[in-house]
């Protein structure tokens, strides 16, 4: 899975990404961090660390705890 793939996958569970980058480990997958530096009324920013990547899957509905996180917010 390439980064294009995986934005296309976060991008369809419509939550904001403006200011969020991808990083990627071979060992754990993708993973998302926000480089917003103001914190604006009423916003969350989320930023998962490098080792609970999100692992989505294309096949089957077996989500991670954090893709549901993701997909709740």
């Amino acid at each position: 899975m390439n980064i294009e793939r995986f934005l296309s996958w976060f991008n369809s569970t419509g939550v904001n990404i403006e200011n969020v980058n991808v990083s990627y480990s071979n060992e754990t997958g993708f993973g998302l961090y926000c480089c917003q530096s103001l914190i604006e009324k009423d916003s969350l920013i989320l930023s998962i660390p490098e080792h609970l990547f999100i692992k989505p899957s294309f096949k089957n509905n077996n989500l991670t705890g954090f893709e549901h996180l993701i997909i709740y917010l």
